[in-house]
């Protein structure tokens, strides 16, 4: 085993992220581990890959060393490198009737975590790119659940998973079982109710809605993000099963000084989540609540999260139609004048959802977002902001809904 030169993020068997050193195994230690944790498994003489075989199928497997990306990047970056020979490994495979796996694998001590990287993404990238990405928070979830999966920021598959999760990755990935635990239980929840949502939002409907159900924000003027949520709480009334994933009502839920201003209470994880509408037009990052909060939560307990399930697209701006949703909004008010006009959006266009993680780990990534002042000129309490760049350390997941 050989050592990193500069001390960088790393995952604890426990979960915690500290800075140290990578650890990077030779051949045949990494042989080793695959013996132990791998069914079947033999050298494949000759090359750099292994055999195995597993519920009858046959598999293949080219591993490499998860280390840091390097200076200059952020510390949580880490990567395998991908050989030149990735086209030949795949051809091989297709020879003898065996399913491609293009691992990595995590050590830090006792911590030892395999990365599944869909090998159908790489393929088109080997002669620009020689790196695969994961991040330490896909690393801090799979030590944590045992097993995790996302799509990054460029549309990349993962598979993350610990020692005790290969059966369930190659269950998985034959297509004979799918893998469940807490968090992919509430992740797989977002998603159904994220595909039923309709994609094209428009102002006088969405406060139509609002207003007909008498819904308590009917009247809040950044409408994208209310509407969000009323339309959550309407996926939870029709689909009473997820209820016991998703509890709107929980105790201390509230704005008052010591009660918790989050949207949700996850059960099966004991975390707590919020829902957030994003902009994506000129947006430099993702804005979420009030930053204080979140910090306050986040002391809870060490291996404390926040979850956000955000919905992406893109708003127009009401000013640019002849203000016909501030119209709408106003006559309902019962105001004479034009109320928030010129901020108001017309309409929001949903192109994709995200669920993010907060955490006591990657919470140092997220920015401070400064409101400026209120009406009397005190300045308004600042808010948490995920920077674009960071983001996948963050992303639990990512969906297209185009």
């Amino acid at each position: 085993m050989k050592l990193g030169n500069v001390k960088v993020e790393q995952v604890t068997h426990s979960g915690l992220v500290v800075e140290d050193y990578d650890q990077s195994l030779s051949s045949r230690e990494i042989f080793a581990i695959l013996q132990e944790t791998f069914p079947n498994l033999e050298r494949c003489i000759g090359t750099n890959y292994y055999h195995g075989s597993f519920e009858g199928r046959k598999y293949a497997i080219r591993i490499k060393n998860v280390t840091y990306l390097g200076i200059p990047h952020p510390l949580f970056k880490k990567r395998i490198q991908i050989s030149d020979d990735l086209h030949h490994f795949v051809a091989h495979c297709k020879s003898e009737g065996r399913i491609p796996l293009l691992l990595g694998i995590y050590t830090y001590k006792n911590n030892v975590v395999f990365c599944d990287f869909n090998i159908d993404d790489y393929l088109p990238k080997t002669a620009n790119n020689s790196s695969a990405h994961v991040s330490v928070n896909d690393i801090r979830e799979a030590t944590r659940f045992g097993y995790f999966q996302k799509t990054d920021m460029f549309g990349n598959r993962i598979v993350v998973f610990d020692k005790s999760n290969v059966v369930a990755f190659l269950l998985n990935k034959t297509g004979v079982k799918s893998v469940s635990n807490e968090l992919t239980k509430m992740l797989d929840s977002a998603d159904v109710f994220c595909k039923s949502l309709h994609l094209y939002w428009l102002g006088t409907d969405a406060y139509r809605e609002m207003y007909d159900a008498q819904y308590r924000n009917w009247k809040q003027a950044e409408w994208i993000g209310f509407y969000f949520e009323f339309l959550f709480e309407n996926f939870l009334d029709e689909n009473p099963k997820y209820n016991t994933v998703f509890y709107r009502d929980f105790p201390g839920k509230g704005k008052k000084k010591g009660e918790i201003d989050l949207d949700v209470y996850i059960p099966g994880l004991d975390m707590f989540g919020d829902l957030k509408s994003h902009n994506r037009v000129n947006a430099k990052g993702i804005i979420t609540n009030d930053y204080n909060t979140l910090s306050n939560v986040l002391k809870r307990s060490l291996d404390e999260s926040i979850y956000f399930i955000i919905a992406c697209g893109d708003a127009t701006k009401d000013k640019d139609y002849g203000h016909v949703t501030s119209r709408f909004y106003s006559n309902l008010k019962g105001c004479k004048h034009l109320s928030y006009a010129d901020r108001m959006k017309y309409s929001f266009s949903l192109k994709e959802y995200l669920v993010l993680d907060l955490n006591k780990d990657n919470h140092k990534y997220a920015k401070v977002f400064k409101q400026g002042k209120n009406s009397n000129g005190n300045p308004r309490a600042p808010k948490l902001l995920f920077p674009e760049k960071a983001l996948d350390n963050f992303l639990l997941r990512k969906e297209s809904l185009e």
